[in-house]
């Protein structure tokens, strides 16, 4: 997969997030918990109430969401920021940059890799 296609992938997974979360009601996600860990251990884990407050923060019931899961102070503002840094470095793709994201930096490990030649 070359890095247009593989940021357009990302890209478009983020849209289809952001669209679900924010036209599903969160009277339909806050139903139950879908936590694998919580279900076989009974035990809650530090992700435990993300999708509900996720769902909530796309809603914009920020203290609602904090209620569900505290770390979605740290989540979903980083979310947001790696959309928009994605999609610069698609926009940069297109033009013929050599922008590389966040993402493509930690997975990449960008200083043992050459930019790509056209």
């Amino acid at each position: 997969m070359n890095r247009k296609s593989a940021l357009l992938s990302r890209l478009t997974l983020y849209s289809l997030a952001a669209f679900l979360f924010s036209a599903v009601p969160t009277s339909i996600v806050e139903l139950g918990s879908i936590c694998i860990i919580y279900h076989l251990t009974g035990y809650q884990c530090l992700m435990c109430g993300m999708t509900r407050a996720f769902s909530n923060a796309m809603h914009f019931a920020f203290s609602r969401a904090v209620s569900f899961n505290p770390l979605i102070v740290i989540i979903f503002p980083l979310f947001w920021f790696l959309f928009v840094d994605d999609i610069v470095a698609f926009i940069s793709v297109i033009r013929g940059g050599h922008y590389y994201s966040i993402l493509e930096r930690i997975w990449f490990r960008m200083d043992s890799i050459s930019p790509e030649k056209p």
